[in-house]
């Protein structure tokens, strides 16, 4: 499988610094503290808005992995998993995950080809 279709080719937005008011703060310091704040929180809901943006790609991307292993790997019928085969997968998707995940997408792909063969081996209709 060629990995790379699954990397996010968004980038990360840069996280925000959000102003401190400086000790013992005169009239000016505070009124700049003031319109700094302002423009942080105005910066802040944007910042949200790009990374929920971002981590439902990345959701997106990982849902479309699931799915290739899965028609790489599990017994299909023209491309349509049987939903108890379906849920079988799941769980030795979960197992591969949790495993290999730390090491990238080939490492998990490793993990679920061999669980996947070793269910098999023992009669498991995956």
């Amino acid at each position: 499988m060629d990995m790379s279709k699954y990397k996010n080719k968004m980038t990360y937005p840069e996280s925000l610094k959000k102003p401190i008011l400086a000790k013992n703060p005169t009239a000016d310091d505070a009124e700049n503290f003031a319109k700094e704040l302002r423009a942080y929180e105005a910066a802040k809901v944007d910042y949200n808005a790009a990374v929920k943006i971002y981590n439902a790609e990345e959701i997106r991307l990982m849902a479309l992995f699931m799915n290739d292993l899965f028609l790489e790997y599990v017994r299909s019928d023209n491309g349509v998993i049987a939903d108890d085969v379906r849920k079988k997968a799941e769980v030795i998707y979960a197992k591969a995950w949790s495993d290999g995940h730390s090491s990238g997408y080939s490492e998990v792909e490793t993990q679920f080809a061999d669980l996947v063969d070793f269910a098999q081996n023992l009669g498991v209709d995956v």
